[in-house]
């Protein structure tokens, strides 16, 4: 889970320097700790993505508790052994919700809890893990995982694109051996078309799974470019393509096959491409494909990107 660079508390029984901690220094008891699940609301927490519809209630005994958690956000980060978390069973990536059934979550409540003598009860809610994309080419499957918790609009616009079928039978129309390989344009189900490489989806309308509210597609099928997440170019990476000018990203991608680090929005280049997911299975075949030979940089023989399809949401 990614980080973004808010404060961080650990409660734990001891201090250390730069954190700080929740929790007497007191042995700590047995555990007699229950967890349930429940179902309740999706939501989204920026930077660490969404929740699912599912909670969890704990008994919590008091004492320290062993949890490093993302301040504002409740966040559970690391969960430490020998804590009271540890003991009834928290996970990382568990949210503070509500402190005895109620209470809505707030540090100093949760301090007095913990100083307490009495075991108090904890109502988690759980950040789901990012989609992953699970994409069918001729020349075998590429699995990635989608940064929907760090990038939501250009996660969204992709996912929208590949559930609805946009992508299936479309081929790579640009491969460079030891840099990228680039896919996404509806004029390459012709592989051999002149105008491979130019085109995008239609304008309209998709949903942003972060916040439930509907994002524009202008200008030929462009997004709203999204410069907020600092993750580089690096080497199974995947990168909007765009034209170089603002707002100019629709549904053309690369996977890199090299660290491309300054292709990097933020770096002190003109390229600005924002990264929105990494290969994590099939890396090989990404880079397989950028070795084919071509012909100015299109594939000889046509490479088909036979389906995407989404996991996890």
């Amino acid at each position: 889970m990614k980080h973004c660079g808010v404060a961080r508390l650990v409660l734990l029984a001891a201090v250390s320097y730069g954190a700080s901690f929740v929790g007497p220094g007191h042995d700590m008891r047995a555990c007699r700790s229950r967890t349930r699940i429940a179902r309740g609301s999706a939501s989204y927490i920026p930077g660490f993505g969404l929740l699912s519809k599912e909670t969890a209630v704990v008994s919590l005994d008091p004492g320290p508790l062993g949890l490093e958690v993302d301040a504002p956000t409740g966040v559970v980060q690391q969960v430490f052994q020998g804590g009271a978390g540890e003991k009834a069973g928290v996970r990382p990536g568990y949210v503070f919700q509500t402190l005895q059934g109620s209470d809505a979550y707030d540090i100093s409540k949760l301090k007095a809890l913990t100083k307490g003598e009495e075991p108090y009860e904890v109502t988690f809610g759980m950040v789901k893990g990012n989609p992953v994309a699970v994409m069918e080419t001729s020349m075998g499957e590429i699995e990635a995982e989608i940064f929907l918790d760090r990038v939501p609009r250009t996660a969204s616009n992709f996912i929208d694109l590949a559930k609805t079928g946009f992508y299936d039978g479309v081929h790579f129309h640009r491969v460079i051996p030891n840099f990228m390989v680039q896919f996404g344009c509806p004029n390459a189900r012709d592989p051999f078309s002149p105008y491979a490489g130019t085109g995008g989806p239609e304008d309209g309308s998709f949903t942003n799974l972060a916040t439930n509210q509907p994002e524009k597609r202008f200008n030929g099928g462009n997004i709203q470019d999204e410069f907020i997440s600092d993750d580089s170019n690096s080497a199974g990476t995947l990168s909007m393509a765009n034209t170089g000018q603002a707002n100019s990203g629709g549904s053309q991608f690369f996977i890199n096959v090299k660290d491309n680090t300054f292709l990097d929005w933020f770096s002190r280049g003109e390229s600005r491409h924002p990264v929105f997911g990494k290969v994590i299975k099939g890396y090989d075949t990404a880079v397989k494909i950028s070795k084919v030979y071509s012909q100015q940089d299109r594939p000889v023989e046509p490479i088909m990107m036979k389906s995407i399809t989404i996991r996890g949401l």
